[in-house]
């Protein structure tokens, strides 16, 4: 390893550019270039060197180094799916010994059996079992892949522990510290990790071959609705879809939310035969998949496959003629596909060079969110942490107090999604997750810059993009377009839906609301949720204001009749007052104009 430190680069990448290159990056101690497609093609690299490590690129192979030589090594990861996808691909030519996969359910009679058949202890782990091998670590090499997942874990616990995973795992890597390894090709900002790892050595891998992606971007309002009746639909009923200047029979398809893959699934009526799926391994994500298969052989992949963001971190993808689509929905942040994490990951599962789609992928987006100034966005985002520390103070006081009365209340703060990510429970009392905080403020204002650097992911990948403009024909199965159909069918018994029609969600939705309410809805998400809470007066409330205060000013008069509107038409005797807001989960200004009270209303939880 000693001939590969900074000052002799690998595979005739001149000293000049070492030296421009190390003024650029001065954090770090060392620079690793590479003219090989995979670092371990270059036999002077056999071995993943200590420090904290930038391999700037997903797919290098810096993992299989690890587990192909000839060292003892550990190596930690964020999921099953990684662990299994890895595992399955050994015994092969380049290691003839078996990797060792430790998760839930692995026992240490297993780990036992293993540790007595095998020569050179290879283990891939997920980072919430490392307690089941870390008895281990004082004679292994220690290696944590995908190492910019590890604040995800801040909140997730140690098995029959109240230490949290994140902790552990870095107290663990500290007292390792002159053998272990942080590995990501989009890592953590050193401010957000302890203090420690700044004094290991900072070390960034250099590629001078990198393929560039070819994006093709489809910007759309709606990203999912863009996907079915631009991709998926089309493709059903066809043999193969093109969409700019690729033709393809088969997709894969990113999408972070197991309800949007499992939506588009029914609305497009797709066989459960030609579909798979990969996402968290979990017994809640068992559930909502029901019926479906999950991805078992990476080689052979049915005609569509779906993958979330907790499935695709790390896995090979050898399929030899999908195409990636990546759809995210910047609206919402469990949906959001990022640039500086999940694009980059997504777009370079695909390692089958064979497949004429290898260096494309669509991108199907919207993004409202990041149109905003970094001034907006810093003022929503210091009005959450405002509003959640509030919330951590009045539910300690609450808590105090030991009464019954304040339950609802209570309930309130457990359902909110904001303050439930922000806050921890230390002895007892509830204060601010200030890590996680300001690991997604970061995430947030870094990602905004590369959505408005060059045109998105222009900036990203360096490649003149194909433009894809949303199609000016409504789509006849869009929600607009059938409801507009049914309140015809109404009056004129010779509009009649077809199946397909009527297997939409969509045609679904508009036919039970109207049966239960007489009457309709332009907004599908509000009707949608409305059906959810059928018989739950309080959540129909709850949606309701939410679905009539719209993002704008109002005279606090206005806002008070709204409410008081609202209360009347589901009985309740009530007064409104402000703070009833927060029972709403919206966050709003009151602000005093020429000595009248208006209230802003900023934005939903």
């Amino acid at each position: 390893m000693d001939n590969l430190n900074f000052n002799v680069p690998i595979n005739g990448i001149s000293n000049e550019q070492t030296k421009n290159d190390n003024l650029e990056n001065n954090r770090f101690t060392k620079t690793y270039y590479f003219e090989t497609e995979f670092v371990g093609q270059n036999e002077d690299f056999k071995e993943i060197p200590v420090g904290y490590i930038d391999k700037t690129v997903c797919g290098c192979g810096l993992t299989s180094v690890a587990l192909e030589n000839d060292l003892n090594t550990i190596v930690a990861v964020p999921n099953v799916a990684l662990v299994e996808n890895k595992v399955s691909q050994y015994p092969n030519i380049r290691f003839s010994g078996e990797i060792f996969g430790v998760y839930g359910g692995v026992t240490e009679k297993e780990i036992n059996a293993y540790l007595k058949r095998t020569k050179i202890i290879k283990i891939m782990v997920t980072y919430d079992s490392l307690y089941k091998v870390d008895f281990l670590l004082d004679k292994c090499r220690f290696i944590i892949d995908e190492s910019d997942q590890l604040l995800k874990h801040i909140k997730l616990k140690v098995k029959g522990t109240n230490y949290n995973v994140y902790n552990y795992l870095l107290d663990k890597a500290r007292e390792h510290k002159e053998t272990v390894s942080f590995i990501s090709a989009t890592p953590t900002p050193l401010n957000y990790l302890p203090n420690w790892i700044s004094e290991i050595p900072q070390i960034k891998l250099r590629f001078s071959n990198v393929v560039k992606m070819q994006p093709i971007l489809m910007k759309r309002t709606y990203p999912f609705k863009s996907l079915q009746e631009e991709i998926i639909r089309p493709l059903n009923h066809n043999e193969e879809v093109t969409i700019g200047n690729r033709t393809f029979k088969k997709v894969i398809v990113f999408i972070n939310s197991v309800e949007n893959i499992i939506k588009t699934i029914k609305d497009c009526s797709l066989d459960r035969n030609d579909v798979a799926i990969l996402c968290a391994d979990s017994t809640r994500n068992d559930t909502k998949i029901k019926g479906y298969n999950r991805i078992e052989n990476p080689n052979n992949l049915p005609k569509y496959t779906f993958i979330t963001s907790s499935g695709f971190q790390g896995i090979d993808l050898l399929d030899d003629s999908a195409i990636n689509i990546v759809v995210s929905n910047t609206t919402k942040d469990h949906q959001m596909i990022n640039l500086l994490t999940d694009l980059k990951q997504a777009t370079s599962r695909q390692r089958n060079k064979k497949n004429p789609n290898y260096d494309t992928f669509i991108y199907i987006y919207n993004q409202s969110t990041f149109e905003k100034s970094e001034n907006e966005l810093l003022d929503i985002i210091n009005d959450n942490r405002q509003q959640v520390e509030s919330n951590c103070k009045l539910l300690n006081e609450l808590l105090e107090k030991k009464d019954d009365r304040f339950a609802p209340t209570l309930k309130t703060f457990s359902d909110s999604k904001l303050f439930n990510t922000y806050s921890l429970e230390e002895n007892g009392k509830y204060i601010f997750n200030e890590l996680c905080f300001n690991a997604d403020k970061f995430l947030i204002l870094e990602t905004r810059k590369q959505f408005t650097k060059g045109f998105n992911v222009i900036g990203a990948f360096d490649v003149e993009p194909i433009i894809i403009n949303a199609p000016k024909i409504r789509s006849p199965f869009s929600y607009e377009t059938l409801l507009e159909k049914y309140r015809l069918s109404l009056d004129d018994e010779t509009v009649i839906f077809t199946d397909e029609e009527k297997a939409t969600e969509n045609y679904q939705i508009i036919d039970t609301y109207y049966k239960q309410n007489k009457s309709f809805t332009n907004n599908s998400s509000y009707a949608k949720k409305m059906l959810k809470a059928t018989g739950n007066d309080w959540l129909q409330i709850y949606y309701e204001v939410r679905n009539t205060l719209k993002f704008q000013r109002y005279p606090k008069k206005d806002v008070m009749k709204i409410l008081n509107n609202i209360y009347t038409k589901y009985g309740i005797k009530r007064k409104a007052k402000e703070n009833d807001l927060f029972e709403f989960n919206i966050n709003y200004q009151r602000k005093i104009i020429k000595g009248y009270y208006y209230i802003d209303i900023l934005s939903y939880q």
